[in-house]
C-alpha cells in the first residue's frame, strides 16, 4: 500500500486487510506499521516562548529530564564505560502529570513553569512508519494455507484488490494504490532478468546447431522442435494446479534443450543411415521392411524412454530395470548408444545427488 496521508494511508490498509482476512486461504493477516502508541504532545505558545527568551530546544531538554533524562557524562569501570543520566527522583517522574513541575530558564535568568508557555495533550500514531520512494508504504502480508503457494493465493485475491483501487479512483483517491510485493514479485523479477538474455539464447543455439547440421533447414526443423514441450508443461501445471513461476521456466528451458538435443541425434543418424546405404531397416533392430526415418525415430524415442525411465530410477545405466529385465533397444545401435551415455550420466547424478 502506497499513499501521501499516513492516516488516510492506515484506513486504506485496514480495506485491505479485511479483504485478506475473508479469504479462506489466508492466515495470520498483518501489517508492518504495528499497533498504534500514545504519545505526548506539547503544544507550545510560541509567542509568550519569545517574549520570555525560552527556545524550543530548552523546552525539549527540560521535558526529557523530566520523563527519560539526558546523558551528561560517563563513569568508566575496568574497561566499561557507564552513561550518567541526569533526570528527576522516580517519584517526581512516574506520572504524566509530573511534566506540570518542569521549569524552565528564561532570557533573564528566572525560571518558568513548562505549564505557562506549553499545554501537554495526549494522542496516538503509529509504532513505526515506512516509506518508499518518498511516499508512505504499508505492508500488508500473511502466511497461507498448507499445500497453497503464495502466487495461488495472490492471483484469488486480485480481483478484489483491483476493485478498491477502482472504488478509491471514484472517491477521488487515486493516490493510493497497491503493489503486489512477496513471492510473486520476486518470481516477476527473476522472469524479467531471463526474459532479457532469451534473444541471445536463441540466437546462440540456432548457431550452434547451423555448424552441428551444416544446413540452415535441418537447422530450422531442430529448432522449431523445442517449443513443443510446451504441451507436456502446461497440461502437467493444469493437472497438478501449480502456477507457471520462476521454477517451471526454468524447467521449459532445461525441457527444449532436451528435445532439441534428441532432435539433433536422430536427424544425424538418418543421414548416416542413407549414406550407407541402409534405407530399409526394420521396425525394431534387426528386422526388414521400413524406412531409416521410422527406425531411427523408433530406436530415438526408445532411448528417450530409457532415459527418462534412468531419472526416475526405474531403470539401472546398462538398459535393465530393477527386476533384471533388458530394454529393447539395441545399445549396439550408434544412436542408442549415445542415449545410454546421457542415461549413464543422468543415472550417475542421481545417485551422487542421493549420496549427498
Amino acid at each position: 500500500m502506497v499513499g501521501g496521508d499516513p492516516v488516510v494511508l492506515r484506513q486504506r490498509a485496514d480495506e485491505v486487510k479485511a479483504a485478506m482476512r475473508d479469504n479462506a486461504n489466508t492466515r495470520g493477516v498483518n501489517d508492518n506499521w504495528n499497533e498504534f502508541v500514545k504519545v505526548l504532545r506539547l503544544e507550545v505558545d510560541q509567542s509568550k516562548a519569545r517574549a520570555l527568551g525560552v527556545t524550543s530546544q530548552s523546552i525539549a531538554q527540560a521535558s526529557k529530564i523530566i520523563l527519560a533524562g539526558t546523558t551528561v557524562g560517563q563513569l568508566r569501570e575496568g574497561d566499561k564505560l557507564i552513561d550518567i543520566v541526569l533526570r528527576q527522583p522516580l517519584q517526581e517522574r512516574s506520572a504524566i502529570t509530573d511534566i506540570a513541575n518542569a521549569y524552565l530558564p528564561t532570557a533573564s535568568g528566572r525560571a518558568i513553569p513548562l505549564l505557562q508557555i506549553a499545554r501537554p495533550s495526549f494522542g496516538w500514531e503509529p509504532g513505526v512508519m515506512w516509506r518508499e520512494n518518498r511516499d508512505y508504504a504499508i505492508t500488508v502480508q500473511s502466511d497461507v494455507a498448507e499445500g497453497l503457494q503464495g502466487a495461488t493465493v495472490t492471483a484469488e485475491l486480485s480481483p478484489r484488490l483491483k476493485a478498491l483501487e477502482a472504488q478509491w479512483a471514484q472517491q477521488g483517491m487515486g493516490g493510493y494504490r497497491i503493489q503486489i510485493a512477496g513471492a510473486v514479485e520476486e518470481n516477476s523479477k527473476g522472469s524479467a532478468s531471463i526474459a532479457v538474455g532469451v534473444p541471445i539464447m536463441l540466437f546462440i543455439t540456432f548457431t550452434l546447431l547451423m555448424l552441428q547440421l551444416h544446413s540452415f533447414s535441418r537447422a530450422v526443423l531442430v529448432f522449431l522442435t523445442g517449443p513443443m514441450g510446451i504441451a507436456g508443461v502446461a497440461g502437467a501445471l493444469l493437472l497438478l494446479d501449480r502456477p507457471f513461476g520462476f521454477v517451471a521456466l526454468l524447467g521449459v528451458i532445461a525441457l527444449m534443450g532436451m528435445i532439441q538435443r534428441n532432435s539433433v541425434i536422430l536427424i544425424d543418424q538418418i543421414e548416416q543411415d542413407r549414406a550407407a546405404g541402409v534405407p530399409t531397416l526394420g521396425r525394431h533392430c534387426g528386422e526388414r521392411g521400413a524406412s531409416a526415418e521410422a527406425h531411427c525415430a523408433d530406436c530415438r524415442s526408445g532411448c528417450a524412454r530409457h532415459d527418462s525411465a534412468v531419472a526416475l530410477g526405474v531403470l539401472g545405466p546398462d538398459g535393465r530395470c530393477h527386476h533384471g529385465r533388458p530394454h529393447r533397444c539395441d545399445r549396439a545401435h550408434p544412436a542408442c548408444a549415445a542415449c545410454d551415455v546421457c542415461g549413464l550420466v543422468s543415472c550417475e547424478a542421481i545417485n551422487v545427488r542421493a549420496a549427498g
